[in-house]
């Protein structure tokens, strides 16, 4: 029993040495941080460098843009048609109709050449400005809206004083490198078995 467990590890070893090159996984992992580098840096260039410039209409004296967004106020004196103009010009990205009164519902309209993928982050600036001018129209004091939408204030006493021990760290990063062994093992197989086919 004990010489078939020693041929057992012996194949096991010379089968792992086989597809195991610690330079493949090197070259594996290196490539997979380029790609990480290349996409992430790729997606974050992109979002820099495209501002966006909008003209807004009827908003109140409280409208504000974040000064770090993409989104920016285009400045001039134009009427609606002027604005509409530039927009077809492509001088500006876009045109912001808002409009509201105690007698009309609040309502918006954004005129653009095609769809704009910044709309996501315009939204909750207009929900706000929307929440701001419903509040004028209802009489309700910023002081006491602030205290109604105001998260519940949560206090979080533990019963234990000890923090997660450096074994526990130690434990997790081990079944973490484990996994990744385990999956560039996985794919080196995979591959081996793929060019050994053709």
């Amino acid at each position: 029993m004990n010489q078939r467990l020693q041929m057992t590890w012996t194949v096991a070893k010379w089968e792992f040495q086989r597809y195991f090159k610690l330079k493949d996984q090197i070259i594996g992992f290196v490539s997979l941080l380029f790609g990480a580098v290349v996409g992430f840096g790729a997606v974050r260039l992109s979002q820099s460098a495209s501002k966006v410039e909008l003209a807004v209409i009827g908003a109140s004296s409280t409208f504000v843009l974040p000064e770090n967004g993409h989104i920016k106020l285009a400045s001039g004196e134009y009427s609606e048609q002027e604005w509409r103009s530039l927009v077809e010009e492509r001088k500006i990205d876009g045109l912001l109709l808002v409009s509201g009164s105690s007698e009309l519902p609040w309502r918006t309209e954004l005129i653009v050449r095609q769809e704009p993928t910044w709309l996501e982050e315009l939204r909750p600036i207009l929900q706000n400005e929307r929440m701001l001018w419903q509040m004028q129209a209802a009489n309700i004091a910023p002081t006491t809206l602030a205290q109604i939408l105001a998260p519940a204030d949560i206090q979080v006493v533990t019963l234990a004083d000890r923090d997660v021990s450096k074994l526990d760290r130690l434990v997790a990063y081990g079944i973490l490198g484990a996994m990744l062994i385990t999956s560039w093992i996985g794919l080196a197989y995979m591959m081996t078995g793929i060019t050994g086919e053709k």
